[in-house]
C-alpha cells in the first residue's frame, strides 16, 4: 500500500492529541521497541490481520506513544484512524454526540479501520455507559468485522483482568498484550523543566 507524509489535517481528522503528533520512535522504551519497529514497518498487513493491542504499564513509560505511532503509521497508509479516550467515548455515548453529519462518536468507533482507545481505568468496569461488557461488546464487534482496537491503560493484566473480568480472554483472538517497562518520561521532563526554571544546581542555583 502506497505511504504517504501526513498533514495537519490527518492528525486532526483522527483526533490525535497535538502533544502526540511529534512523537518518535526513538521515545519508546528499549523493552519494546523491536515489536514497535515489526509493527510499523507491517501496519497495513496487522491491521488486516486484526492485530489489536493492550498496551499496559506505569504511568509515563510511553504507552500513548506507541499507540500515537502507530495510528500515525496506520493513517500514512491511507487508512482511517479514530483516536479516543475511553472517558470521552463514554461521555459521548451518554450525549449521543456525532461525529460528523452521518455518523455519532459510537458508530464511528465501531467501524473505523483502526480505533485507539486511550487510557483505560479500573473504575470504567463498573460504569453503566460503556462499562466493562460494553467495552469487550465493542472489542468483539469491531474484530468480528476485522477491524483491530489498541487500548492503553496504566493497569497490569491481573488488575485488567480482575477490573473487567473475561474481557482479555474474550478479546485474545482480536487483541495481544503489551507490557511496557522503562523510565517515566514524565518524571525525566519534570526534572528538565525543574533544571531550566531553577537551573542546574537546585532552587538556589
Amino acid at each position: 500500500m502506497e505511504r504517504r507524509e501526513l498533514d495537519r489535517d490527518d492528525l486532526e481528522r483522527m483526533a490525535l492529541p497535538p502533544q502526540l503528533w511529534g512523537v518518535r520512535l526513538d521515545q519508546v522504551p528499549e523493552s519494546v521497541r523491536a515489536v514497535v519497529e515489526r509493527y510499523l514497518r507491517r501496519a497495513p498487513k496487522m491491521v488486516a490481520m486484526c492485530a489489536g493491542l493492550l498496551i499496559n504499564g506505569p504511568g509515563g513509560v510511553g504507552k500513548s506513544a506507541i499507540a500515537a505511532l502507530i495510528a500515525k503509521e496506520v493513517r500514512a497508509c491511507r487508512m482511517p484512524v479514530y483516536w479516543v479516550a475511553v472517558s470521552d467515548l463514554r461521555e459521548a455515548v451518554r450525549k449521543r454526540l456525532m461525529f460528523d453529519e452521518e455518523l455519532s462518536v459510537m458508530d464511528k468507533a465501531r467501524a473505523v479501520p483502526l480505533l485507539v482507545l486511550d487510557d483505560l481505568d479500573g473504575a470504567d468496569a463498573g460504569e453503566r455507559v460503556l462499562g466493562a461488557r460494553d467495552l469487550e461488546r465493542l472489542v468483539l464487534l469491531r474484530g468480528g468485522w476485522r477491524r483491530p482496537t489498541i487500548i492503553t491503560t496504566r493497569m497490569s493484566l491481573v488488575e485488567v483482568t480482575a477490573a473487567f473480568g473475561s474481557f482479555v480472554q474474550a478479546t485474545q483472538g482480536h487483541m495481544v498484550s503489551l507490557a511496557v517497562t522503562g523510565p517515566s518520561q514524565r518524571r525525566e521532563c519534570g526534572e528538565l523543566l525543574h533544571r531550566a526554571v531553577y537551573g542546574g544546581g537546585g532552587h538556589g542555583s
